[in-house]
């Protein structure tokens, strides 16, 4: 808290300010000034919470000033220092909110009870403002989220106050979801997670609100438009995962008046659904959102004949080609949510599930939980996890069917797969067993065993690939930041690998996709 102490005598000032230990009362900065009008500057500079002033002063007095700051701030706490020919000025200076008035000669022990008592009433206001605000920001979440917002006086003084919103200033709404991540961090340490959002949020202005453990709700005042949203949430990024090693997917809104909140909360939702098909710690507008009209008219069904036929192929080609093929196409859809396309992994689990049901020599029970209600299931998030969750059933079930023998525990293995496309920027073998409770070197032998290819040059296809999406799209960004980015510390392997995975080099890639010169 900070004090200013306004006199034209410099020995009252600097005595009050050097013979008193104010920071025992908690005040950790005290100014002086000489007159009205210095004191004025100092308050817009510094904004002190309690002024001490003088009411004889030169150029401006201090009945003057005190009317000049209360049309700057309504919270500061005036003490007047008066003598007894100025008691009818002490007596006008009232009516402006002022906390009491001592008279000269300053008696310092009734001074430090004005001063204590201006302290105790801003600390009840503040508490008052910050209840306030808690039970108004949270109804309005609770009414944007149910679709029953209305505005009212008191929430738009809220909103005036939280996020320096005024009536006809746009607004947006980002859905905020933070990735899978590896232990308890998001049940544990929800506070700090929250602490940090909020930090970062009064930068754009804006406020945030925790949904769930994992799901947040910002809203922004989007009338600086000067600000860079990207720039932010790269800031934002950086500080989560510093600090939380967590990171977070945004979906983003567009702009509307107030009355539109809800509307832009579904908005941002349908945006962050967008995270299926370019992955994980991004951020996703809700214009880039396909028009999911011709979606609902229809339903996906597997090509089940084609599927049939492939489990009685000499090898599992065709089988990973037509599954390849169906999902390359349901990516370049990009309309579908999540929970559709687990719907669609679910029936390419029941196919294989029916095709090894007609092996005689093949015991598998109806529904069995590690075959089609595996849980990793329900932690895959992108298109890719999704595919590569597929082509492993398909690998095992064709395995079955080809040797006759039993079904092997595939849950493991899928749900460190499901952990690899979900956080391939950044991971270790070690990490990965450790998601799935198992050791390293088991793992890896066991990851060998099912899926015909080591850890590493698995986790490796799956950075080229996204590689290989980032130089498709529209970016700016350097090869060597894509190397980076996709988990590559080397630049020079990642071109290597990346040559051996698609016949060409990355810049080559680059320019035969959009025409973009070397970087």
């Amino acid at each position: 808290m900070k004090m200013l102490i306004v006199d034209d005598e410099i020995q009252i000032r600097t005595g009050l300010q050097e013979g008193i230990n104010w920071k025992s009362l908690g005040l950790d900065e005290v100014y002086i000034a000489d007159s009205g009008v210095t004191a004025l500057q100092l308050f817009k500079q510094y904004n002190p919470e309690i002024i001490i002033t003088d009411i004889r002063m030169p150029r401006m007095d201090g009945l003057a000033l005190i009317k000049s700051v209360r049309d700057l701030s309504s919270s500061c706490k005036f003490i007047i220092l008066s003598g007894y020919s100025e008691f009818e000025y002490a007596k006008e200076a009232l009516q402006y909110g002022v906390i009491d008035y001592e008279l000269k000669p300053v008696n310092i022990q009734r001074l430090l009870n004005l001063v204590k008592k201006a302290i105790e009433t801003i600390e009840k206001e503040k508490s008052q403002i910050t209840w306030y605000h808690e039970y108004w920001s949270e109804r309005l979440v609770r009414d944007i989220v149910n679709n029953t917002f209305t505005e009212t006086p008191n929430m738009l003084a809220m909103l005036a106050l939280s996020i320096k919103w005024k009536p006809g200033i746009p607004l947006r709404i980002c859905y905020l979801q933070a990735d899978v991540v590896l232990g308890d961090v998001l049940t544990h340490h929800p506070e700090r997670i929250q602490q940090l959002l909020d930090t970062e949020a009064h930068r754009i202005p804006s406020m945030v609100h925790r949904l769930s453990p994992r799901d947040y709700m910002l809203i922004m005042n989007s009338d600086n438009r000067t600000f860079e949203l990207e720039k932010w949430w790269k800031q934002v990024q950086a500080v989560l995962l510093e600090h939380c090693h967590i990171s977070i997917t945004i979906g983003i809104s567009n702009e509307d008046g107030i009355a539109h909140l809800p509307k832009l909360y579904e908005q941002a939702l349908q945006a962050i659904q967008l995270r299926l098909y370019g992955g994980p710690r991004a951020m996703y507008y809700y214009y880039e959102v396909p028009d999911r009209k011709e979606v609902r008219s229809r339903t996906y069904t597997p090509p089940e004949d084609e599927l049939s036929r492939g489990f009685h192929e000499p090898s599992f080609a065709s089988l990973q080609s037509c599954i390849d093929r169906e999902f390359d196409a349901l990516s370049q859809e990009r309309n579908r949510l999540v929970g559709e396309v687990r719907r669609i992994c679910r029936q390419y689990a029941w196919i294989a599930e029916q095709e090894m049901k007609r092996m005689t020599v093949v015991s598998i029970r109806p529904n069995h939980a590690e075959w089609n209600r595996d849980h990793s299931l329900e932690q895959i998030e992108s298109i890719d996890g999704f595919r590569s969750y597929v082509l492993q059933l398909y690998r095992i079930a064709y395995e079955q069917v080809q040797n006759g023998q039993p079904l092997p525990n595939m849950k493991g293995v899928t749900k460190a797969i499901s952990y690899m496309h979900d956080h391939f920027h950044d991971i270790s073998v070690k990490e990965v067993a450790a998601y799935i409770q198992q050791s390293p070197n088991y793992f890896s032998h066991k990851f060998k065993q099912e899926m015909g290819i080591s850890y590493t040059a698995f986790l490796n296809r799956i950075r080229i690939e996204e590689a290989s999406r980032q130089l498709q799209a529209k970016t700016t960004a350097a090869l060597y930041e894509i190397s980076w980015n996709v988990g590559f510390r080397d630049y020079k392997y990642f071109t290597q690998l990346f040559k051996k995975q698609k016949g060409v080099s990355p810049s080559e890639y680059q320019r035969k996709g959009l025409g973009h010169p070397d970087i």
